[in-house]
């Protein structure tokens, strides 16, 4: 009875193991919001609930993006570019809010170089839940000041959908900064996105995400990120970090710059997929938590390669700089029930094995006395 009893143990120890998901409650809805977002899209844009949109020139962009001030403006809205533009010396900062249908159709929007106040900027400063951004390639330069948080060159903070978007060019700012969003937001989806340039910050810096709560699919970075020194100076010139004192000294000091940075993300607890990176990652021996994917991540990374080169001071890998743990058990309340009698019958097991085990103890213990 008593390896019985053993046996039983471990087996159930083992089932239970493997029926706990790896995988976050989070991360299996975002993937099924993928899926049904991409469906609705395709179902509805051809409906004529969908008011149509047709932008050809930069006078009919800036137009279109005074009109955006509230969400619900764009809320039917189909908007087709239908030519390349260049923004080069036109008064445009941003698109405030976008909740409708934007398809680039494979134009470009060029000469797109914000400097502004800082505080959630890209060309769309928000992309709404039901939002969609396709088929568009910017090309341009986005220095965020003062705040410089929450920087991306397609969009600010995103809970929808941003695919087959691509981005060459240059992003600054100090906190959450992503070649094409600064935060993916849980209920958001970016898909066969790519960007090309230099991507920059402090803080949660990110070839394509700065954070993502969301859903990183078929993405690939070519960008540098944090990879020479322009930012590394100017957070010295600040007096606040003293990264360059750091660098030339032997004590062990905590660099506050440079922290959570990745080739696809900055820190994500969502899900990333299939994405790429092979563009170089971090400075020398500065900063901490530095992937090849993601810097900091607590939550579903799958099919990723790395083939660029990561640089760093602490927590510094080819795919994550740093996995935190993290695991959801998911179960009906049937499971629950039945989860309850095989633990009680468990822990009954482990309460046999332990009186056995006494028992051998005290027998052991009167034969040595003997």
């Amino acid at each position: 009875m008593h390896k019985e009893g053993l046996k039983k143990g471990l087996a159930f120890a083992l089932a239970l193991s493997m029926g706990i998901s790896l995988c976050p409650a989070e991360t299996l809805s975002a993937a099924n919001q993928t899926r049904n977002t991409a469906v609705s899209v395709e179902e509805n844009a051809g409906e004529a609930k969908y008011e149509r949109i047709d932008i050809h020139t930069a006078e009919d962009f800036v137009k279109f993006a005074q009109q955006c001030d509230i969400d619900s403006w764009s809320k039917n809205k189909y908007v087709s570019l239908k030519a390349d533009i260049d923004l080069t010396g036109v008064e445009f900062q941003t698109i405030p809010v976008f909740n409708g249908i934007f398809d680039g159709i494979g134009h470009t929007i060029s000469g797109f170089d914000y400097t502004g106040d800082g505080y959630v900027a890209g060309l769309f400063r928000y992309i709404e839940r039901d939002g969609v951004v396709e088929n568009l390639t910017v090309k341009g330069n986005i220095t965020a000041e003062n705040e410089k948080e929450c920087i991306g060159s397609i969009c600010g903070v995103n809970y929808g959908m941003i695919r087959n978007c691509t981005f060459q060019g240059t992003v600054s700012g100090r906190d959450t900064v992503g070649g094409i969003v600064g935060i993916n937001e849980s209920t958001g989806t970016l898909s066969g996105c790519s960007v090309k340039g230099r991507i920059t910050g402090y803080y949660s810096t990110g070839g394509i995400a700065g954070i993502n709560h969301g859903v990183l699919n078929y993405c690939t970075n070519r960008a540098g990120i944090n990879d020479d020194s322009a930012w590394v100076e100017e957070d010295d010139e600040m007096g606040g970090m003293g990264i360059i004192k750091n660098l030339t000294t032997d004590e062990e000091n905590e660099l506050y710059s440079g922290v959570d940075t990745g080739g696809i993300t900055g820190f994500s607890d969502g899900v990333i997929s299939r994405c790429t990176n092979s563009g170089t990652v971090g400075y020398e021996h500065t900063g901490y938590n530095i992937g090849g994917i993601c810097g900091r991540q607590n939550g579903y990374i799958s099919g990723c390669e790395n083939s660029g080169i990561i640089n760093g001071r602490k927590d510094v890998g080819g795919i994550v700089g740093q996995a935190e743990p993290h695991f959801s058990l998911l179960f009906s309340e049937s499971s629950v029930n039945k989860l309850r009698d095989r633990l009680d019958e468990m822990n009954q097991l482990i309460d046999k094995t332990i009186s056995d085990a006494n028992s051998s103890s005290d027998r052991l213990s009167g034969d040595m006395d003997s």
